[in-house]
């Protein structure tokens, strides 16, 4: 008997000293974003687009998320004329250095020169879908794990972000959104370094030791499995530095993280009877859908509308 109370001892021993398993994946690398066109007509249903005929007026809406496709959102005291026009995201192919030949997003932020706070949000051209198929046999939905999406994430312990400064003493915040819509941000730091660099955010609030966590249980289905998409990024100025023209290039996020749920092999496959996750995935998407494909169809339309001509060119007779 004193025997087997040993051994449960060494064993209880054991698992609360064990460091708690961590996950390591990528959230965004924008160098690897191929396969991420998002078709709106198809989504959001023909009824919803019917000024589109053509099968070339269906490509123009389609977009996926290449870094050019990415805007600038600028605060509301920020949005002059001259402040919109120069404020704009592009498709950056790195010259040469450790990422030489890689893809990376830039952005050129016009900032206001008067002295007063300011930000900036970077975001996508869409809400990134937690559940979409990459093909017909994807029963899942795994068209953007790694490429804006990670799923059953728990705790967040580390997060890994590789940017290049310019020696501004602006500061970068990355927003995150999860399963229940909740914005969550993380300061990454401030970008007065040249070059491009690993930032790691270590969460303050993470717990190592299982024995002072605050342990419960959570309901299974049909609650959404934890996941956390990137929602923005965000550049802080502070009214007494520098205003105008501002650089940032931006390659990859990286986290650590723990599992929010062990998966097991279930008796019965509950969403396969029921269809209650993918139908409320069905109807959230089909919204941001239908809201994304109307500004990218009015985009286009006023784009056909816009004069081609200039003060310079010869008037035709």
């Amino acid at each position: 008997m004193k025997r087997w109370n040993l051994i449960f001892s060494i064993f209880l021993i054991f698992l609360f000293a064990t460091p708690v398993l961590a996950e390591r994946n990528i959230l965004i690398d924008f160098n690897n974003l191929a396969n991420t066109e998002l078709d709106i007509v198809k989504i959001a249903g023909p009824n919803v687009f019917q000024s589109v005929k053509t099968e070339e007026e269906r490509k123009n809406l389609l977009i996926s998320l290449e870094p050019k496709n990415w805007e600038v959102v600028l605060s509301p005291s920020s949005r002059t004329i001259e402040n919109l026009s120069l404020s704009i995201v592009k498709t950056v192919k790195v010259d040469r250095g450790q990422y030489a030949g890689q893809i990376v997003l830039g952005a050129r932020i016009h900032f206001p020169t008067e002295k007063y706070n300011s930000w900036a949000k970077i975001i996508p051209p869409y809400e990134i879908p937690s559940y979409e198929p990459a093909d017909a046999n994807d029963t899942i939905g795994n068209k953007y794990i790694g490429k804006g999406v990670l799923r059953n994430v728990g705790a967040i312990k580390n997060i890994m972000v590789t940017v290049r400064g310019l020696n501004f003493p602006h500061s970068l915040t990355i927003r995150l959104k999860n399963q229940n819509d909740e914005i969550i941000d993380f300061f990454v730091g401030y970008l007065d370094f040249t070059g491009f660099i690993t930032i790691t955010i270590d969460n303050p609030n993470y717990i190592s030791d299982v024995r002072k966590r605050m342990l419960k249980k959570y309901p299974l289905y049909p609650v959404e499995e934890p996941y956390i998409k990137l929602d923005s990024f965000i550049i802080y100025r502070h009214g007494d530095q520098i205003g105008g023209d501002f650089v940032i290039y931006i390659k990859s996020i990286e986290m650590i993280y723990d599992l929010a749920i062990l998966k097991m092999e279930q008796e019965i496959d509950d969403e396969a009877v029921w269809h209650i996750l993918s139908d409320r995935r069905e109807a959230k998407k089909r919204a941001e859908a239908a809201r994304v494909g109307i500004i990218q169809l009015l985009r286009w339309e006023e784009q056909q509308k816009m004069a081609t001509e200039s003060a310079t060119d010869q008037p035709k007779k």
